[in-house]
């Protein structure tokens, strides 16, 4: 069984890419999403940093997701365990990382070997302090976790890192520390070609007082040849020999080193996702809102109860509306309604909802089962072009140009007020192409709209695979916020405007 706690193939990770690119930074921004990583992060730049990359790539891995809600389910109830482990392999890290170059095995030649050793000796001393830490935080934790998952994680660790382990390199580190000031070495070898030292083995290592000692404690009366280097080749001959029989040293230790430095990343990525579930969690309990874990569908489409944007929830820190909804079998789900009224509130909530549900967290609705897409896109308006190189139409259909070739049948795009930038005639023309082709190839749509006449054609032509929503409005122009299925209504009214310009 595997003992990652985030990932079930490791590939899924390693295949994530980071690098930005246009299509990333739009998701980003039309989602709002740098309010939730705001919440999820509390101000650590490494938690921001590893959730933009797992939402930039959410797992279509069903077992993975489950694992994940297992998982958070159990630091949800036991939040500083996670918490602490994530602290501990963040603070090795970083004193590590306050070395700089001199934690890589290969760095300035000119110092002697045993300066290095010495170098990787305190390096190994932070992680053997900080491993032993966290050894005793899963010792000390008395919950009997239900994941089979995390146990098997605690089981492999424990049982990699004994105690008997801990001890045995603590003294050999030691012993190595024993290189600083003065120091004995006793190396063997033989003779090669040109008189020169061969296969030059390092016999032991002790400190100058002790091997004086050593000496004096002899009974010989002969007492031990010395030999003084005063020639400045014999000096460097002499260095060579000892940094050749000190080589090998250096090389364990730092793949020692390097071992321990990628278990605790590994450690810092799994339970750095755990801790900032738990900040999100705990910032949406200020609101008092409902979260559930979603459930997922064999077949495209939802079905959800009281749905709300977590964004809007995180920035209010008040009551907000609900949605409920469900359908199956459509490809295009068509939203008209009064400006103000919620419609794109509602479309980032399905966006916000469907990449959490992804990344293996919890959502901000009372039940949410959703399709487990493959990947997930938005088109919402652009800024204007400050350097007016083009116009805000010729922006959309290069974003939208961009998105289509990514696109496939398990794909969900989510569009808000596409083609608003030009004429009602010409975006209608432009909608009713673009929207028709992905009908056919069968991929979900959600399209915030203003376009009216397009869209009433559209639904008198009741077509099987659409379903139109509208934002309720009342007589008397109040907005209730409140996302509905009906026949599409405009989306501006001029009774509306005259109340709110004369009040």
């Amino acid at each position: 069984m595997h003992s990652n706690i985030l990932y079930i193939n490791p590939d899924n990770r390693d295949n994530q890419i980071t690098k930005s690119n246009p299509v990333k930074d739009s998701f980003l921004r039309d989602l709002k999403l740098d309010l939730i990583l705001m919440a999820i992060s509390m101000d650590d730049p490494y938690l921001k940093t590893l959730y933009q990359k797992l939402f930039l790539h959410p797992s279509n891995d069903i077992k993975e997701i489950k694992m994940r809600q297992e998982i958070l389910s159990e630091a949800l109830h036991y939040q500083q365990f996670f918490r602490n482990i994530y602290l501990l392999s963040t603070e090795s890290i970083a004193k590590i990382n306050n070395y700089g170059d001199t934690s890589h095995p290969v760095y300035d030649k000119i110092i002697p070997e045993a300066k290095k050793i010495l170098t990787q000796c305190d390096i190994a001393f932070i992680n053997l302090s900080h491993l032993e830490a966290l050894l005793q935080v899963i010792a000390d934790c008395t919950a009997s976790f239900s994941s089979s998952t995390l146990n098997e994680f605690i089981r492999q660790t424990q049982k990699k890192y004994t105690k008997t382990f801990l001890h045995e390199t603590s003294e050999i580190l030691n012993r190595l520390m024993e290189l600083k000031g003065l120091s004995e070495i006793t190396i063997g070898g033989h003779p090669g070609l040109g008189l020169k030292l061969r296969e030059v083995q390092l016999h032991t290592i002790s400190s100058f007082h002790k091997a004086m000692d050593k000496n004096k404690s002899k009974k010989s009366e002969k007492a031990d040849a010395v030999i003084l280097l005063d020639n400045p080749v014999l000096i460097n001959n002499s260095q060579e020999i000892i940094n050749s029989s000190l080589v090998w040293i250096l090389k364990t230790l730092s793949d020692f080193n390097r071992d321990l430095h990628d278990f605790f990343e590994t450690v810092q990525e799994m339970f750095g996702f755990y801790t900032g579930a738990i900040n999100l969690y705990l910032n949406i309990t200020k609101a008092d809102e409902t979260i559930c874990y979603p459930e997922f569908l064999e077949e495209k489409g939802y079905n959800f109860s009281s749905l709300k944007d977590v964004g809007l929830v995180l920035k209010t820190q008040g009551p907000v509306v609900g949605t409920s909804l469900s359908f199956s079998d459509k490809n295009l789900c068509m939203i008209t309604g009064a400006n103000q009224g919620g419609k794109t509130t509602f479309l980032r909530s399905i966006g916000l909802a469907q990449l959490m549900a992804q990344c293996g967290l919890f959502v901000t609705a009372s039940t949410f089962f959703c399709y487990l897409y493959n990947n997930i896109f938005t088109h919402f308006p652009d800024e204007e072009d400050r350097e007016l190189r083009t116009g805000l139409l010729e922006q959309e259909l290069q974003r939208l140009h961009t998105i289509i070739p990514l696109l496939n049948k398990d794909s969900l795009l989510l569009m808000n007020e596409s083609f608003s930038t030009t004429t009602e005639y010409d975006a209608s023309y432009l909608a009713e192409e673009i929207l028709a082709a992905f009908r056919s190839y069968g991929i979900l749509t959600f399209f915030v709209t203003h376009l009216f006449q397009y869209a009433h054609k559209l639904y008198d032509e009741a077509p099987k695979d659409c379903i139109f929503l509208r934002a309720g409005r009342a007589a008397d122009g109040s907005r209730s916020f409140l996302i509905e299925y009906g026949e599409p209504v405009k989306s501006s009214f001029a009774l509306d405007l005259y109340h709110q310009i004369l009040n």
